[in-house]
């Protein structure tokens, strides 16, 4: 294989959507050098051994198998901890960009992870938490990417969310830094962002986590339908945002029917042009039926849908589970 032909693959999906373990699968095969979270912040000061230290804190506890290793070992580390290019900004700041917006650190960063996986004579591969608005600007800066999005039942992403401290305070510290953005704007004031752009244009860890602090004890002023209706939010614009860009929907319902893994791992596989094996992927599916949303939330999401150029037809060829297509219609009427 020749290294002009190692064109990147995009892995795009919101947290808590089982997007680890699809990650793991990729990462399986040595063909591929599977990045996870590019955009994480542990990557602004971490060195190899603390993260290596937080794997073995916190993976046992939350998953189960061998996925061969810490989450970001596939990346290059400076001799003092952190990633080359990365800024602390990339991991909340522009969470939504458009194709044509401009953002040569961001641009640089991602650039070098891409060398870096060529050197190894890889094929990059990036799993992204932080990238599904992002994505019309990832395939205008790299035409040549092959972009995958991946939806979980909303139900089961809210229930998963709340499982975990970090995730409904992310989602807060989201909104806090990108209120002033229009597409955030209706949703931040329904979930009363008190520090609306005190984030803008952070720089360092310190600040990073002091924001994030301040989010954990905001969003626990929020009852249990707020929360409800945020991560709603942001599961259906990354969802209507992803019609625009991906290149394959990787529906974690549409999975679990009968031979519903082995159809999408042949779809990803001639696409990326290696072998991906989707058996080993068994989520939880605990929640039935459909999540609601609040009234002011539907139309909030709604007036914030009409600035993505979405397409419903898009979805469906996509091959969206009627399960998702039912969740939508109920999120946004």
């Amino acid at each position: 294989m020749g290294i002009s032909s190692y064109k990147p693959v995009f892995h795009h999906a919101l947290w808590r959507s089982c997007s680890s373990a699809v990650w793991a699968a990729f990462r399986q095969n040595t063909d591929l050098r599977c990045f996870y979270e590019p955009f994480h912040e542990s990557l602004a000061y971490k060195t190899e051994a603390d993260q290596e230290k937080s794997w073995q804190k916190s993976f046992k506890s939350n998953h189960h198998g061998d996925w061969g290793g810490h989450y970001f070992k596939e990346f290059p580390y400076a001799r003092h901890g952190g990633v080359p290019h990365y800024k602390i900004r990339f991991a909340m700041d522009r969470f939504a960009m458009q194709a044509g917006d401009s953002d040569p650190e961001a641009q640089t960063y991602i650039e070098s992870l891409l060398e870096y996986a060529r050197e190894k004579e890889q094929i990059p591969f990036l799993q992204f938490n932080r990238g599904y608005l992002r994505g019309q600007w990832f395939k205008t800066s790299w035409p040549e990417s092959t972009h995958l999005y991946q939806v979980r039942n909303l139900g089961e992403v809210f229930r998963s969310s709340q499982s975990m401290r970090y995730y409904v305070p992310a989602y807060h510290s989201v909104l806090a830094q990108n209120a002033s953005d229009p597409l955030f704007e209706g949703i931040a004031d329904y979930a009363g962002i008190e520090c609306k752009g005190i984030n803008v244009n952070f720089e360092s860890v310190a600040e990073f986590k002091g924001a994030l602090k301040r989010s954990i004890r905001q969003t626990k002023k929020w009852d249990a339908q707020k929360k409800q209706d945020v991560v709603a939010f942001f599961w259906a614009l990354g969802l209507l945002a992803s019609t625009r860009y991906a290149d394959a929907l990787i529906d974690i319902d549409g999975m679990l029917e009968k031979d519903g893994a082995a159809q999408k791992e042949a779809e990803v596989s001639s696409l990326i042009g290696t072998w991906v094996d989707f058996s080993s992927i068994a989520p939880r599916s605990e929640t039935t039926g459909l999540l609601t949303v609040s009234r002011d939330a539907k139309a909030i999401i709604r007036q914030a849908a009409e600035r993505l150029d979405y397409s419903l037809d898009r979805l469906q060829a996509l091959g969206a589970h009627g399960q998702t297509q039912a969740q939508l219609d109920a999120v946004i009427g």
